[in-house]
């Protein structure tokens, strides 16, 4: 089973609730993505350096989040479903 956990809280919050609620394994790396600009490049450098990562959780910001769709919704599911779970901090409705 994924996980996916949305939440308002600040990246750092959300890894602290990801450590505590074991929702990220002792051995797996965290991999962060925030303050991220629409910049088709930056973002699929960021994309593909995570596309890299072998068990890794993922923590991307809302702003990130949004962008990283907007360049190319597809890839960004297909790299982001391989993880053992994903956390989308700063997100609003």
């Amino acid at each position: 089973i994924k996980i996916w956990m949305l939440t308002g809280d600040k990246v750092e919050t959300a890894q602290c609730v990801a450590i505590s609620s074991r929702l990220r394994g002792k051995n797996q790396k965290m991999f962060t993505i925030k303050e991220m600009e629409y910049d088709p490049e930056t973002i699929r450098s960021n994309m593909e350096d995570f596309a890299n990562k072998s068990d890794a959780v993922l923590f991307i910001d809302g702003k990130s989040l949004q962008n990283a769709l907007n360049y190319n919704e597809k890839y960004f599911f297909d790299i982001a479903c391989r993880a053992p779970a994903v956390v989308c901090c700063r997100c609003s409705p």
